[in-house]
C-alpha cells in the first residue's frame, strides 16, 4: 500500500514540459518541493539542466533552489530556445511539441529532409491529412513525396490525403523560407513558427527558436486581425483545391487569445496601396506604431541578429529598415524615434570566424550561415558588429528587439533574415513595397514578468580589432589550406 501511495505521489509530481512553452502555457500546479527526498530533489534539478551541487549543503538549499527554478519556468515566455544536448539543456524539444494524435498537419519549410522528418515526427508523418509547403528549387524537398507515400504506405487512391507543394516564387531570387506547423489534435490546434530547416545539423547543433500556442475551436462566429492576417498568408501560398477542407477547419478557430503582438508575413510580389502595410517590415512599422511603450525606450539600442545576409546599402538599412524597427509611441507623448547615437547603438549580431571555427560542428556549420564576403564586409556595416558570445551551437535563430538596460520592449523571432529579399525593399517614393520571399515570423511585446531566452552574450559585445567577420569565401579558404 505505501509502495502504490509512493508511486502515486510521483506520478503527481510529473513536470508536465510538454505543454508548458513559447508563449502559450498555461498555469501550472507547484510541485511540493519540501516532501520530496534529497534524490529526488537531485534527480528533478538534473532534469532542468544543473549539473552542479556542490554548493547546496542542506536539504533546504535544494529545495530552495528547486522552488527558484520552477518560478523561473512558469514565467510566460516570449518564445523559446531548441534543446541542443550539452549546450541548451532546458531547451524545447521541437519533436515534443509534434507528438500525440494528429488529424491533420501543415509542415512549411525550406529545406526538409525526407528521412529526418520520418524518424523525428512520426506523428506527423503518419497524419491522415498531410500538407507540405517547400521551395521548388530545393532537390531534396522534391524527392520527399517518395519516401513519404512509402512510409505511409497508402493506396494510389489515397495519396490525394497527402499534398506537396511548392507555393509560387513570382520573382526572381525569391525562396519559401517560411519555417512553421500547422497541427490539428482533437480538441484543438497548434501553431508552431520556427527558425530551424527540417534537417539534422539544424535541429541538433544549431541555436534555433520556437514560438509555439494551443487554439481552441470558436464558440461562436468572429475574428480577429491574427486570424485574418494569418488566413491571407496561408491564401497566398496557393495551396490546391484539395487543401480547401483544411483552410475552413482553420478559420473556425479561436486566434483571439493569441499571446504574441501579431504576426509578421512576407509573401512575394509589389505590394502597394491598402496592402503596403500588411507584410515585411511595413508590417512591423504599423503595429510598432500603434503600441505605447515605456519613456526608457524613446532613442533606445536596436538588435537585428541573424543567420544569413544579403546585398544590403546605408539607406535601406539606416533609415528605412531603422525607420521601421524605431516606430512607437511613448507613455504620455510623442514618439520612440531612431537610436539616439546610431552607429553606436544599432548592434548587428553576426559571429565572428573563431565562433564559428570552435562551434559544436567546427567550420562545416558555416554552411547554414551564408554571408558573401562582398556583402558582410561593406565598410558601413563594420562598426555595428556584435558578437555571437561564447555559446558553441552556432546561431540559426533569427531575432530582432529593441532594448534599454536589461529590459526588452518588444521581440521579433521567426524565419526572416536581414535582407531586402526578406522584409521588403520601398520602391517608387515609397508607394510600393518589393518583396521576393516567403517569411513567418511574431512579434512580442515584452511583459515586466516574461522571460526572454536571448541566446546571445547581451547586450552584445562589439568586435575586437582582432574579430573577423563570418564569411564563406574567408571559411573555404582555410577549409582548403589558403591564406
Amino acid at each position: 500500500m505505501d509502495g502504490e501511495r509512493e508511486r502515486e505521489r510521483k506520478r503527481k509530481r510529473g513536470s508536465g514540459d510538454a505543454s508548458g512553452a513559447g508563449s502559450s502555457s498555461g498555469s501550472r500546479s507547484s510541485p511540493q518541493f519540501d516532501e520530496y527526498s534529497i534524490k529526488e530533489l537531485k534527480e528533478w534539478l538534473r532534469r532542468k539542466g544543473v549539473t552542479d551541487f556542490t554548493r547546496f549543503i542542506e536539504k533546504q538549499d535544494l529545495v530552495k533552489e528547486a522552488k527558484k527554478v520552477h518560478a523561473v519556468e512558469c514565467r510566460p515566455k516570449a518564445f523559446e530556445i531548441m534543446h541542443v544536448g550539452g549546450v541548451h539543456p532546458k531547451g524545447k524539444r521541437l519533436q515534443d511539441l509534434c507528438r500525440g494524435e494528429v488529424k491533420a498537419a501543415l509542415v512549411s519549410n525550406y529545406l526538409l529532409d525526407a528521412d529526418f522528418l520520418i524518424e523525428n515526427f512520426p506523428d506527423v508523418v503518419r497524419a491522415p491529412e498531410l500538407i507540405v509547403a517547400y521551395d521548388e528549387r530545393n532537390a531534396q524537398s522534391k524527392c520527399i513525396k517518395e519516401r513519404l507515400v512509402k512510409e505511409r504506405g497508402w493506396m494510389d487512391q489515397d495519396r490525394s490525403r497527402l499534398v506537396l507543394h511548392a507555393p509560387p516564387l513570382p520573382i526572381p531570387y525569391g525562396t519559401h523560407h517560411s519555417k512553421f506547423f500547422i497541427l490539428f489534435f482533437r480538441d484543438k490546434m497548434r501553431l508552431i513558427i520556427t527558425t530551424a530547416n527540417l534537417i539534422e545539423k539544424d535541429c541538433c547543433y544549431k541555436t534555433q527558436g520556437i514560438w509555439f500556442q494551443d487554439f481552441f475551436l470558436k464558440k461562436e462566429r468572429s475574428s480577429c486581425s491574427f486570424e485574418i492576417e494569418f488566413i491571407q498568408y496561408l491564401n497566398h501560398l496557393n495551396l490546391p483545391r484539395t487543401c480547401m477542407k483544411f483552410l475552413e477547419n482553420v478559420k473556425k478557430v479561436d486566434f483571439s487569445p493569441a499571446k504574441a503582438l501579431c504576426l509578421i508575413a512576407s509573401v512575394p510580389g509589389y505590394h502597394k496601396a491598402n496592402t503596403i502595410n500588411l507584410y515585411g517590415h511595413m508590417k512591423l512599422r504599423r503595429v510598432l506604431s500603434q503600441e505605447t511603450f515605456k519613456y526608457c525606450f524613446s532613442g533606445s539600442p536596436l538588435i537585428c541578429q541573424y543567420s544569413s545576409v544579403g546585398s544590403l546599402d546605408r539607406k535601406w538599412v539606416q533609415e528605412e529598415f531603422v525607420t521601421s524597427l524605431s516606430a512607437g509611441r511613448l507613455s504620455g507623448s510623442g514618439h520612440l524615434g531612431p537610436p539616439a547615437n546610431l552607429e553606436r547603438d544599432l548592434h548587428l549580431v553576426w559571429p565572428t570566424y573563431r565562433e564559428v571555427a570552435t562551434s559544436l560542428e567546427g567550420l562545416s556549420a558555416g554552411t547554414s550561415i551564408p554571408g558573401a564576403q562582398k556583402n558582410v564586409c561593406k565598410d558601413f556595416l563594420l562598426p555595428h558588429y556584435r558578437k555571437w558570445g561564447s555559446v558553441r551551437a552556432a546561431p540559426h535563430i533569427k531575432t530582432y528587439m529593441r532594448y534599454s538596460g536589461s529590459e526588452l520592449a518588444w521581440v521579433v523571432v521567426g524565419s526572416h533574415n536581414l535582407s531586402k529579399a526578406a522584409w521588403g525593399c520601398l520602391q517608387k517614393q515609397g508607394s510600393q513595397l518589393c518583396i521576393r520571399h516567403y517569411e513567418l515570423s511574431v512579434a512580442v511585446k515584452v511583459a515586466d514578468d516574461m522571460d526572454v531566452p536571448l541566446p546571445f552574450q547581451f547586450p552584445p559585445e562589439a568586435y575586437t580589432n582582432e574579430d573577423t567577420p563570418w564569411s564563406n569565401e574567408l571559411a573555404l579558404g582555410r577549409i582548403h589550406g589558403i591564406d
